[in-house]
């Protein structure tokens, strides 16, 4: 496994991060937990210690499922999870960072996931209603508190961000980036070289580059793909496209077109960590095969359709 530095801490975390969404069996279909944990033990042996999740995924419980399989074994794993996305009864989601819903919501996650503090705690998405001056103010005093220990965002554009770091210190950034949605590419390289740990994720397209789904695929319930833009007609062609390249790199290298699609997000530049959905043994196993190697130049040239 690679590791990155995080920030001044010294803290190692492994580039492969272990997405949480899937194990919540809500956002992306059904998830058996006793396979969920078993992934996230393997994953551990593998070398893995960065899992992301967030409050709303599976409505709280990827954060318990996570929660319960690291008591069942010790680690050296690092939290980092989200706020700012309240849900009622019925699963229906508002964004909310108002100071209130942001104590209430930590106290929530810190219970789930079984800690006294939380290593990283990040805005999920920006929320209109509240100033971002106000949502620092209430994060850090949740810092100085000692219930966490980093404050990060996701899918901040840049004037935001810079919005939020004269308001308070901000650690981490999180945002879309693969092969397929490489407009990110040089905000990465940017905010990773002023200190921040820029993850990436949808590394995979929300699976689009595994090459597993054709045009017209449906999904059901409550599953955010038959919602994603990513899963368009036109987002399948060019997903297409990509799997072919990915493919041919992937039958030159032994690898599978997955591992090729994560290893160029991270042979780009900027990313310190590829967020990548995890929900079983083999997807942990394949996923961790994308660490210890990088792409040739002539390699990437081609994957981004300059070196047909």
């Amino acid at each position: 496994m690679q590791y990155v530095t995080f920030g001044e801490t010294g803290e190692r975390l492994s580039q492969i991060g272990f997405g949480c969404s899937a194990i919540g069996g809500h956002e992306y279909g059904p998830a058996n937990d006793h396979d969920s944990i078993a992934a996230i033990h393997h994953a551990l042996d593998l070398g893995i210690n960065f899992f992301d999740v967030a409050d709303v995924y599976g409505l709280g419980h990827s954060e318990r499922v996570l929660g319960e399989a690291l008591q069942q074994k010790s680690n050296n794993a690092f939290i980092a999870t989200k706020v700012g996305v309240r849900w009622d009864e019925r699963g229906r989601t508002t964004k909310d960072l108002s100071r209130d819903y942001i104590e209430q919501a930590l106290k929530a996650s810190l219970r789930r996931l079984q800690v006294e503090c939380i290593q990283l705690y990040q805005i999920h998405w920006p929320d209109a209603r509240t100033p971002i001056e106000d949502v620092m103010e209430t994060l850090t005093r949740c810092r100085d508190a000692g219930w966490i220990r980093h404050i990060g965002c996701c899918n901040f554009d840049k004037a935001l961000l810079d919005r939020a770091e004269t308001a308070g210190e901000m650690a981490s950034l999180q945002i879309p980036f693969s092969l397929i949605q490489p407009e990110a590419g040089d905000y990465a390289a940017t905010e990773s070289k002023r200190g921040l740990l820029v993850q990436a994720y949808n590394v995979l397209g929300r699976g689009l580059l595994t090459g597993k789904f054709r045009p017209g695929a449906s999904f059901s319930g409550t599953d955010t793909r038959s919602r994603s833009e990513l899963f368009r007609p036109d987002a399948f062609k060019r997903a297409e496209d990509a799997v072919r390249r990915l493919t041919a790199i992937a039958q030159r290298r032994n690898k599978t077109p997955s591992q090729v699609a994560i290893r160029w997000v991270l042979d780009r530049g900027g990313v310190g960590i590829a967020l990548t959905g995890i929900r079983s043994v083999s997807q942990a196993e394949q996923n961790a095969g994308s660490a210890g190697w990088s792409l040739e130049r002539s390699e990437v040239a081609f994957l981004e359709g300059a070196g047909d």
